[in-house]
């Protein structure tokens, strides 16, 4: 991958974060990563550690949204008539941090919801039935 500004946008967006959620793990203002991104200001680019956060970033989402996938498959292959299965899709971070903060998780809800999208395409692709669901509603 070229280390664009274009490339680092859309890197940050594929994994779900927002330029907050980069500036707090890089340790620098979110004006920085506003510029990292912005071809107006062409000399500021982001260190090679946010590349590799990135990148590592969106491997473990890759990489936990097929776990996902392969055990919500294996467990359907046991039942007989499945129930209609749902994906959680959470609205704002405070949603996500009351259900993730008991198990000692804390993620972006952006984060969390770009991985339940690639549980998602995955389950298309097996042909099984599902649908989002707000777990507050």
């Amino acid at each position: 991958m070229k280390k664009t500004k274009a490339a680092l946008k859309a890197l940050r967006e594929e994994c779900g974060l927002s330029q907050q959620d980069i500036a707090d793990e890089a340790g620098v203002n979110i004006l920085a990563v506003k510029r990292w991104e912005n071809p107006e200001y062409p000399g500021r680019i982001p260190p090679d550690d946010v590349w590799q956060f990135l990148l590592q970033a969106r491997g473990a989402m890759y990489q936990d949204a097929r776990e996902i996938a392969d055990q919500i498959i294996e467990s359907l292959s046991t039942i007989e008539k499945p129930q209609d299965l749902q994906l959680d899709y959470f609205r704002k971070q405070e949603d996500l941090d009351a259900v993730q903060l008991e198990s000692g998780i804390d993620e972006p809800v952006g984060y969390y919801n770009a991985r339940m999208r690639l549980v998602g395409q995955l389950l298309d692709k097996a042909e099984i039935p599902y649908t989002y669901r707000y777990p507050t509603q």
